[in-house]
């Protein structure tokens, strides 16, 4: 993978940023299917924050404080490319474009990264009402922002 590219989605960060969003991922509609549809229904229960990450998919975003709680200042580089962008934004890519998004090593590290970030942190769409470990979501910013 080269290395990763603030300016082919600067258009989105910003967009994640103004919102003020904690979590925001990019990904395609076969791999969102895929990790939010059991055999019966299609769920977006594992979408809000409150029930758990909702998963890792081709390209994720994460506030300061969000990244922080997960520790991914500590992130390793053998599960995917991660980076602080302008000092208040992570970002987590998986591969160069979202069409290996499916690809079984790209779907293996994505399992090893949640559980190097805490399984107990994640949405899991088998077990929706399990107990989580969740933030208090009462982020600070970087002493830099403020």
């Amino acid at each position: 993978m080269r290395k990763w590219e603030f300016r082919k989605f600067r258009s989105v960060c910003e967009l994640f940023r103004t919102s003020g969003s904690d979590f925001g991922f990019l990904t395609t509609e076969a791999d969102l299917k895929a990790k939010n549809t059991s055999a019966s229904y299609y769920s977006y229960q594992g979408m809000k924050l409150e029930n758990g990450v909702p998963g890792l998919y081709w390209l994720n975003l994460f506030s300061y404080g969000f990244a922080n709680w997960l520790g991914l200042d500590t992130f390793p580089s053998q599960l995917a490319e991660s980076a602080l962008l302008r000092g208040d934004l992570w970002l987590i890519a998986f591969s160069d474009t979202p069409e290996h998004c499916r690809d079984i090593d790209i779907l293996q590290k994505q399992r090893a990264a949640i559980e190097w970030l805490g399984s107990d942190r994640f949405f899991d769409m088998r077990s929706p009402d399990r107990k989580l470990n969740s933030p208090d979501w009462k982020f600070n910013p970087p002493a830099s922002l403020t």
